[in-house]
């Protein structure tokens, strides 16, 4: 058994450079894409053509639906400085690989053998998809905090100000510059210039896969829309206080979760180090090194990461 896993092992570190050399070519083919796009535009278009073509399809690519998956990778690594509009794909696959490769690395520091630190590329994984939903659930908090003061100062403009699209425009100037409500708010005035009020149903539909008052707001913009009049201003004020009391929970369950979440990382990480403890061991090391104990190591690993997922998940539903 134990020539089998060296075996194994041999093969694994054989093929090692290739997927070195395949990151390389990738890295390298989505670096230089946009030149040589740009060079094949010269022949037949003219070099301010294409110049004008390869610019039009970068902010095209740069356009990413409030939500959607690009615009919550853009989320997460922005938080770091990394701006990958129109790259997506590809910084989160190098994400995964840099994550999965500490891992790998950082498991055999601690003394776990290769065979059972493998398990970190795939760790690295499901961390890194983790990780992008709690930079996500940051923002949703964040937009929900600043919906009380949107209704209400859609109420007193509204009043005075009964264009809906006006009343919208003049109300996102005053949030936050840098806040996502305003960057969704954004969103919502190019649907609301090209469809008219026949598109906020479905602006409504999407905006409760990531958050319900979102999507209440919506229809009330819908609603005052296509009916107008001095009792939809009131009920902005009316929704306004009871989603504010809804959102005060929110952020007291969310508190709650947080301290949870902060429990569930340390269990996780006390039990990686426990790990590592048995394996330096000088009496337990005979007992590390077997092949059954490794793959049970592997097992034990993944059921701890994918667990400390699936509870930051169930609180982040809960609340």
């Amino acid at each position: 058994m134990d020539a089998i896993l060296r075996d194994i092992l041999l093969v694994v570190r054989g093929f090692l450079p290739l997927i070195a050399a395949a990151a390389i070519a990738i890295a390298g083919y989505y670096a230089l894409a946009p030149v040589a796009d740009a060079l094949s535009r010269r022949g037949s278009a003219g070099r301010l053509e294409a110049f004008a073509a390869a610019r039009g399809e970068k902010k095209a690519a740069e356009r990413a639906d409030f939500g959607g998956k690009e615009h919550r990778l853009r989320v997460a690594f922005g938080q770091y400085g990394l701006n990958v509009a129109g790259k997506e794909g590809f910084y989160l696959w190098l994400a995964r690989a840099v994550l999965g490769g500490g891992l790998f690395v950082g498991l055999q520091l601690i003394g776990l053998p290769v065979f059972t630190a493998l398990v970190g590329f795939l760790a690295g994984y499901i961390l890194l998809d983790g990780f992008i939903q709690q930079s996500w659930n940051k923002v949703r908090s964040e937009v929900e905090s600043e919906i009380p003061t949107l209704l209400n100062s859609l109420s007193a403009t509204f009043q005075t100000a009964p264009n809906v699209i006006a009343a919208v425009e003049t109300v996102t100037e005053t949030l936050r510059a840098d806040g996502p409500l305003r960057a969704w708010l954004i969103d919502l005035l190019d649907t609301m210039h090209a469809q008219g009020a026949g598109g906020l149903p479905t602006v409504a539909r999407e905006a409760a896969d990531y958050s319900t008052s979102l999507s209440i707001v919506v229809e009330l913009i819908h609603r005052m829309w296509q009916t107008g009049g001095s009792g939809y201003a009131h009920a902005f004020i009316a929704a306004a206080e009871n989603l504010e009391t809804v959102l005060d929970a929110r952020v007291d369950a969310r508190a709650t979760g947080d301290a949870n979440r902060g429990m569930a990382n340390i269990l996780m990480g006390a039990t990686i180090a426990m790990m590592g403890i048995f394996a330096r061991t000088d009496g337990m090391q005979a007992m590390v090194n077997n092949p059954l104990v490794q793959v049970a190591y592997m097992l034990i690993l993944l059921l701890v990461i994918f667990g400390q997922t699936q509870i930051n998940k169930m609180i982040d539903e809960a609340v």
